[in-house]
């Protein structure tokens, strides 16, 4: 009896390991043709003068820097995926340091309130972290409010949040 339940145990291990592998013969696929789609939009890009080409909205401009320092890419890097020169990513960075980020742009929806504040952040980091989940953001956001909104102690001392930082 005891064998029964083993094979029925290796047969799910099985079935398992073959869902899995499609899956991921699925993702490399879909990696392959992105990759493709954006190799014929570079290559039309490419064929058209620098001084010619649009200028990136300042949306783009912000979302830009954000893959940049997501991927750890260096100005090189990012100047040749997004076919601008080394200056122009170096100018974004350095008004983004110096004025932060509404020198570049105000975000694309208006924030009025906490909430769509939240919405907006939980999204961007959806954009650049999707293996977290918009779940587990908004969880790690939510507790990192409720932490800092705890009073401080009346003793004057420095509130039990003080010092925290986020974990993702």
């Amino acid at each position: 009896m005891r064998s029964s339940t083993r094979g029925v145990g290796l047969e799910t291990a099985a079935a398992q390991r073959v869902r899995l592998a499609a899956t991921a013969n699925q993702l490399q696929q879909e990696v392959a043709l992105l990759r493709e789609e954006i190799r014929i939009k570079d290559a039309r890009m490419a064929r058209i003068p620098p001084g010619r080409r649009p200028h990136y909205q300042p949306v783009e401009r912000l979302a830009i820097l954000e893959l940049r320092a997501a991927r750890c890419w260096s100005l090189v890097q990012t100047s040749t995926v997004f076919q601008v020169t080394a200056n122009t990513i170096a100018s974004w960075g350095k008004r983004l340091d110096e004025d932060g980020p509404e020198a570049l742009v105000q975000p694309c929806q208006p924030v009025n309130k906490f909430s769509d504040f939240v919405r907006y952040i939980v999204q961007r980091l959806q954009t650049l972290c999707p293996r977290l989940g918009k779940a587990k953001i908004a969880q790690v956001l939510a507790r990192e409010r409720h932490a800092r909104s705890v009073p401080k102690e009346h003793s004057g001392g420095e509130s039990s949040s003080a010092g925290k930082e986020m974990i993702f």
